[in-house]
């Protein structure tokens, strides 16, 4: 068998649909949003203040990712007890080890 047709045929593993797919679907829009893989928001975040993370999402009044609601289910299940936009800092910095 040619080498020509081996590389013929694509891999699934390598195409750019399924890592459109592993994306969540309930990111809103931000203005100023740049996803640049598989981590579910900016890569920039990762390194960002907590003053610039709060002035990048003032209008919408939480992360894009970590919400206030999943803030309040960590308070409930007293996973956390930090104020919102602390807890923010925190979760970005577990995702900063995973990605």
């Amino acid at each position: 068998m040619s080498s020509h047709s081996t590389a013929a045929t694509a891999n699934p593993a390598t195409s750019s649909s399924p890592s459109k797919a592993r994306m969540p679907q309930a990111i809103p829009t931000v203005p100023g949003y740049i996803n640049r893989g598989d981590l579910p928001y900016d890569y920039e975040d990762l390194s960002a203040t907590k003053e610039e993370i709060q002035s990048k999402f003032a209008c919408e009044g939480e992360h894009a990712c970590h919400t206030r609601t999943l803030w309040q289910s960590a308070i409930d299940r007293r996973r956390t007890n930090q104020e919102y936009w602390d807890w923010v800092m925190s979760e970005i910095a577990e995702d900063d080890e995973v990605y």
